[in-house]
């Protein structure tokens, strides 16, 4: 692993879509947390989409921050949908049984 994360983080009309790639750790979670924070504090979506498709690699730091999405969407905040990541990055939901909580969806066929 070589420590690397990006993150875009999009909103068209009511709708916002974050994806992360690469290693969502302690450092993705630093560098990924102000700009969803603003995000989540100006309240203006109704409806996210979390796609974990470009993961290599997650932690319990990682989870901590989509727990947290998915507490917020339960209590109205927004309707949460989440992209599975790859087949090792579902394995730590599946050990967590995350995986029979969390909203996951399957992802949209490519194009």
């Amino acid at each position: 692993m070589d420590g690397d994360f990006r993150f875009e983080l999009n909103t068209q009309d009511r709708d916002a879509e974050l994806k992360v790639f690469g290693e969502f750790d302690m450092t993705g979670v630093l560098r990924v947390e102000p700009e969803l924070g603003r995000l989540l504090e100006a309240q203006d979506f109704d409806s996210m989409l979390l796609d974990l498709s470009g993961l290599e690699f997650i932690d319990s730091t990682g989870l901590g921050v989509i727990i947290d999405l998915d507490q917020r969407a339960r209590r109205g905040d927004f309707e949460l949908s989440i992209v599975p990541g790859p087949r090792h990055v579902q394995r730590v939901f599946e050990v967590t049984m995350l995986s029979e909580s969390l909203p996951f969806r399957e992802p949209p066929p490519a194009a």
